[in-house]
């Protein structure tokens, strides 16, 4: 796909450690080139799944982070359908 950035070993490398040092989180964002925030989301089993928005400020706390990942991953979604998505995937806890 053209346009769509693939993701480097820089990204991976940056992710890990943060993980780490994070293990209660399931949401990271973090400036992606150009003024894309890359969002991520872990989910059980050790799977990480990034997807890029358009944002004016990269976001710090999971419950900011976790709707704009879930609108960023699927754009056919209402605001709605990603917040409430959002809340449930915020309530099932830590890894």
């Amino acid at each position: 796909m053209s346009g769509v950035p693939m993701v480097t070993d820089g990204d991976a490398i940056d992710d890990k450690p943060w993980s780490m040092d994070n293990p209660m989180r399931r949401y990271r964002a973090r400036p992606a080139t150009g003024s894309r925030v890359c969002l991520g989301r872990w989910r059980s089993g050790g799977v990480f799944l990034r997807t890029l928005a358009m944002l004016a400020k990269v976001p710090a706390s999971e419950d900011e982070i976790a709707p704009l990942w879930f609108q960023a991953a699927y754009p056919d979604w209402s605001a709605e359908k990603a917040r409430k998505w959002a809340c449930k995937a915020l309530k099932r806890g830590a890894l």
